[in-house]
């Protein structure tokens, strides 16, 4: 198509080829430092902030504890998560934070998310802890939140199969229904035994 030509939506289709094929040589040499990003707009700081959960030191505690203030509430959360991640308490406590007090709606399960991702951390058993406190939690009922959370205590999250017995008989049809599926299909001994007991 050219200047001028006319172009005619659902009757014709336009097909093309590159000029030449494109040289990753010189890309795959560089190195990418999310450091780098932080002064960038938001979307630059959101990835800085994930990408730290994964390559961040001991030594980035600090910018991700400043970043935990920044203005755009995704990079903040984003900047806990990744704290909390390298096993840093006040990351997990800001996402705990950010469930019960979220500052914008949809960030409640988001939070939920990142701690469900936390069973590599540190911070595995208290992330359990967390997880069952929103689970059970009078200020949240009705709130699909519960079921997140639930869910995040199962075999796609935490693995922590022995509090998630505690909503097989939830009040909650769909609590009950999120606590069977997410103890997933494959369980320990000891969880197995547990349930046999409860039936």
């Amino acid at each position: 198509v050219s200047a001028g030509e006319n172009f005619a939506g659902e009757i014709q289709f336009i097909a093309g080829l590159p000029s030449r094929k494109a040289s990753f040589s010189e890309v795959l040499q560089q190195s990418w430092n999310p450091r780098s990003q932080l002064d960038g707009d938001a979307i630059d700081r959101y990835a800085a902030a994930k990408a730290l959960s994964v390559v961040g030191l001991d030594s980035d505690q600090e910018l991700l504890r400043a970043l935990m203030n920044d203005p755009d509430s995704r990079v903040a959360l984003e900047a806990a998560g990744s704290l909390a991640k390298l096993g840093h308490s006040d990351g997990l406590t800001a996402l705990l934070h950010s469930v019960m007090n979220p500052a914008t709606d949809y960030l409640r399960m988001e939070a939920i998310f990142i701690i469900s991702e936390l069973k590599s951390s540190k911070l595995h058993h208290e992330a359990c802890e967390v997880l069952f406190d929103i689970a059970k939690s009078v200020q949240l009922t009705g709130d699909e939140s519960r079921q997140a959370a639930i869910w995040g205590l199962g075999f796609s999250g935490l693995c922590d199969f022995e509090k998630i017995l505690d909503f097989l008989d939830a009040e909650d049809e769909s609590e009950r229904t999120h606590a069977i599926i997410s103890l997933g299909g494959v369980l320990p001994n000891q969880i197995i035994s547990l349930i046999a007991n409860i039936l």
